[in-house]
């Protein structure tokens, strides 16, 4: 004889069931969420990629009384349910959010998302490859999308959000935050250091005695010993001159350029 139980597990799979219970779920996670949005506004780490976000991420979300989300791009597109609701919600209502966001030195950083997406770049698993470190720069310098860095400000924060950050000269602090209606952003540099880190954004998001988990996420990757290799190789000067000579290293690099190019012009 059929238990009451397993009678209502056969329910639930029957395919028109399943629905309902899907839209009444999905329901229940939005109105949940608006609440959780409009009780505390959500700390967003929206941010291009490999420019140290983990840390802040992992941190802020163990100590910030409100939702912390992460991601590089928002639309309702993203795999992560609490991203496309945030997306989702935003285009309907305009509520607080404070958006946390970071820059990298681009040349650094287009090296170790390359090491990141290997296989994407490479069209070879790293276990699998055999490539000399010549043969991984000119796969680099040919595959990977170097621009990426070099726009996603303008294409993102200003398109979305209606913030510009090259309206005005961004301070030698290294960190600046910037306001357009609801909306605040905490926009500081990849190589500030964590104490200077933990007081912006234990300012920024009021959270007392902030502090930042040391995540060290690039040491257990199994290409860590050729991406320490690839990082002395030296740069074709016409690289340089397309990274070094666009608006986003003018402006957040300005007194750092010729140093820059010496670490990697040959």
């Amino acid at each position: 004889m059929i238990t009451k139980k397993q009678l209502k597990n056969k329910v639930k799979q029957i395919p028109f069931v399943q629905k309902i219970l899907f839209q009444r779920n999905k329901k229940r996670f939005q109105l949940n969420f608006k609440k959780e949005v409009y009780k505390n506004p959500p700390a967003y780490i929206f941010q291009m990629g490999k420019v140290g976000s983990s840390s802040a991420f992992h941190s802020i979300k163990n100590q910030y009384h409100g939702m912390c989300i992460r991601s590089h791009w928002f639309s309702d597109k993203e795999s992560d349910l609490h991203v496309k609701a945030l997306y989702n919600l935003y285009q309907k209502e305009k509520f607080p959010i404070k958006i946390i966001s970071m820059v990298r030195e681009p040349i650094s950083r287009n090296i170790s998302a390359f090491f990141q997406n290997f296989e994407r770049d490479t069209g070879t698993k790293y276990k699998d490859h055999n490539f000399s470190l010549q043969q991984l720069q000119e796969l680099f310098l040919k595959n990977y999308k170097h621009e990426m860095p070099l726009t996603w400000l303008d294409d993102t924060i200003k398109a979305i959000f209606g913030i510009d950050v090259y309206e005005m000269p961004f301070p030698e602090s290294g960190y600046k935050t910037y306001q357009n209606g609801p909306i605040e952003l905490l926009l500081y540099k990849h190589d500030v250091d964590d104490a200077t880190k933990e007081k912006i954004i234990s300012d920024y998001l009021q959270i007392p005695n902030f502090k930042l988990s040391n995540i060290n996420m690039g040491a257990a990757k199994e290409y860590a010993v050729t991406y320490k290799e690839f990082i002395n190789l030296k740069m074709p000067h016409s690289y340089l001159d397309a990274m070094l000579n666009s608006k986003y290293t003018k402006h957040f690099y300005t007194s750092d350029i010729y140093k820059i190019r010496q670490k990697w012009s040959s």
